[in-house]
């Protein structure tokens, strides 16, 4: 028996892709762009919904990138705030090179007001190098490990007290895995100009933003304001 293909049926190719992250930031643009990146999630009411995380693109020309995130805990407000003002105020023009900012990486912590976030319980400051396969925190940290940080040169993290901790206003450096790496991290953190600089190793702890950047071979500088 011989089956006709109705003549409306179109066909259609999967392109296989590495994640479901996407965005319509275009890195390599000159200017300033302000949008998201938006991470699949399905809960009851949105079954093919995503999460729009914020993100920012400051391009003017060639130089280094400078890759900024703030909310890494949500109860730490003091780094979205400062990058929200940083973003209404610079002008392209001001510098040579690129900014990428994330003001509130863990958004959804953020907007509940928690160090962890609620929807996964997961701490985004312990989920590295994240999983692209993974819960809603995880595949945020995949995103930031993965495709933003291959991008930049520079890591600053925006960290502060948040609900449990009196901290003391500083800049922390952390081991990096040459001495050309520790070098440079100590130069820029100095640079950074807080009024007390700490070295840290986390008690080894290899899950942090910083020390995934550190291991990526990026120049880094984590902060705690206050």
């Amino acid at each position: 028996m011989t089956v006709q293909r109705p003549a409306n049926t179109v066909r259609a190719t999967i392109t296989p892709r590495n994640n479901s992250v996407y965005t319509s930031v275009d890195f390599d643009r000159e200017g300033k762009q302000i949008g998201f990146f938006h991470v699949p999630q399905s809960p009851h009411d949105d079954a093919w919904g995503t999460v729009r995380v914020p993100l920012a693109v400051i391009k003017n020309g060639d130089g280094p990138t400078v890759l900024i995130e703030g909310g890494n805990h949500g109860d730490e407000y003091e780094g979205p705030i400062a990058l929200g003002e940083l973003l209404r105020e610079i002008d392209p023009r001001d510098i040579a090179g690129r900014i990428i900012a994330i003001p509130a990486i863990n958004i959804r912590a953020v907007e509940a007001g928690t160090r962890t976030s609620p929807v996964d319980g997961l701490n985004f400051n312990r989920s590295f190098p994240g999983d692209f396969n993974g819960t809603l925190t995880s595949q945020i940290a995949a995103y930031v490990h993965d495709i933003l940080f291959p991008k930049a040169d520079y890591f600053l993290d925006l960290h502060s007290g948040g609900s449990s901790l009196m901290i003391l206003p500083s800049a922390i450096i952390e081991p990096s895995p040459t001495a050309q790496g520790h070098r440079k991290n100590i130069k820029a953190t100095l640079a950074f100009g807080a009024p007390t600089v700490v070295m840290v190793d986390n008690l080894g702890e290899t899950r942090t933003s910083t020390a995934s950047a550190n291991h990526q071979g990026l120049i880094v500088i984590g902060s705690e304001m206050a």
